[in-house]
């Protein structure tokens, strides 16, 4: 009986364990808008999307192939995002600061 009970309780806490490396796991980020580096097409991040970690950033991808297309040549798609940024940031317009 004891023995039972002894490998119950380690089940339980080897998969609390699981659970919680899971849980940290998960992105704060969840249903947030993104941009595909590679599509340009926008959707909202999934339990499911697809992610690369590259020079510290992470960025999400609308589908598969897109990854193999970005880790081919990561600056060539990295290029783009960073010029659509420049572009966006010069269309800003300013806010008022009561003047």
């Amino acid at each position: 009986m004891m023995k039972r009970f002894f490998l119950l309780s380690l089940s339980l806490i080897f998969f609390s364990a699981v659970f919680l490396k899971e849980a940290a796991a998960y992105p704060k980020f969840l249903g947030n808008k993104v941009v595909c580096p590679v599509s340009g097409e926008a959707f909202n991040i999934e339990p499911d999307s697809k992610k690369v970690s590259y020079e510290g950033k992470i960025y999400y991808f609308c589908c598969p192939d897109c990854v193999a297309l970005f880790n081919a040549d990561e600056k060539k798609y990295l290029q783009g995002v960073e010029e659509k940024k420049g572009l966006e940031e010069e269309k800003k317009i300013p806010e008022c600061k009561g003047e």
